[in-house]
């Protein structure tokens, strides 16, 4: 999640909290503590809206970020990318000429970002992700240092191995395009 995105949010959860103290320190007074001093309604109001807005906290980092208008107000950036995408692979190692079902689940809450990849012969898990930007265009790439275990081990050309991929979204963030880059072929020469 960009900085700019975070300062962002600590100031809506700062916002939160306080309304909330304030709407429940409010009702004690309404409701008439049975004789508590100020000084305990308003403990027991800032604690009481500490359990609230965590609530609150967790519900923005898992689902409210992601509507149009929160993202408005809040201005946030980070890009919402949540979902299973499904399509082919066209991999160097048949020259391209054979394409490979895929498919990609990207699991997003607003401050953490995972990726699961699924073929044929793999499973592929993020061990690291992050957004950039390309200027001016502003299209949306995300980055991922991947780790992939292999599920088809009666192939000597499907080993465990390590690698990057490189994601480009539209603008829209409707089509995704890649490459990926893995260290399979090192493993190879060095095992010789």
């Amino acid at each position: 999640m960009p900085i700019a995105d975070q300062k962002r949010l600590y100031f809506v959860y700062v916002i939160l909290y306080l309304l909330v103290a304030a709407g429940l320190f409010y009702v004690q007074s309404l409701v008439g503590s049975s004789g508590a001093s100020q000084s305990a309604r308003l403990f027991r109001a800032a604690s009481g809206a500490f359990g609230i807005s965590f609530a609150g906290f967790l519900m923005i980092d898992r689902y409210v970020w992601r509507l149009p208008l929160f993202r408005l107000i809040a201005g946030i950036k980070t890009p919402v990318l949540h979902g299973r995408w499904e399509g082919t692979l066209h991999s160097s190692y048949s020259e391209h000429k054979l394409a490979h079902p895929v498919v990609i689940e990207i699991r997003q809450t607003l401050h953490r970002t995972s990726l699961r990849y699924y073929d044929e012969n793999a499973i592929t898990h993020s061990r690291l992700v992050g957004f950039s930007t390309f200027e001016p265009e502003g299209s949306i790439v995300l980055l991922c240092v991947y780790y992939n275990q292999p599920i088809v081990t009666n192939q000597a050309s499907l080993q465990a191995h390590s690698g990057v991929m490189e994601l480009y979204f539209d603008d829209d963030g409707e089509i995704m395009n890649g490459v990926y880059y893995n260290n399979q072929s090192w493993l190879r020469e060095s095992e010789q």
